[in-house]
């Protein structure tokens, strides 16, 4: 499985983190920050999300700023890519619309984090 972390600020570490802990996986990281620590040897590092779809990752975790997700997001997606976005998952409405579109053309699997998502009170509340 190969994996794109899209955005390395904190939240992008820690997911990174937790693929290094949990899976088997190739990792590849987009940032434009220099001189990262990493928790492995053989992540790669891109530049831009072009450069990352180049790698040909099984799925994408979009971590970098919040104005910037659904931009990220349909460039992934319109390669088939599936997606986990970061909450929230964007600054506004604009081409949300767009992205659920594509996401449904292409049967791709995405989620959006939420924190508090599997929270048993939070469940119960839900049943």
């Amino acid at each position: 499985m190969k994996v794109l972390v899209v955005g390395y600020g904190s939240i992008g570490k820690r997911h990174t983190k937790n693929i290094v802990d949990n899976f088997d996986a190739d990792i590849i990281i987009c940032t434009k920050q220099k001189n990262i620590n990493l928790p492995r040897n053989d992540i790669h590092i891109v530049k831009s999300i072009e450069d990352g779809i180049d790698q040909n990752p099984d799925i994408a975790f979009i971590t970098n700023e919040t104005s910037f997700h659904i931009k990220s997001a349909l460039q992934l997606a319109n390669k088939g890519i599936d997606l986990f976005i970061e909450k929230p998952l964007s600054n506004s409405m604009k081409d949300v619309t767009t992205l659920e579109k594509i996401i449904n053309k292409k049967k791709l699997i995405t989620m959006i984090g939420c924190n508090l998502r599997f929270y048993p009170p939070i469940k119960k509340l839900k049943n």
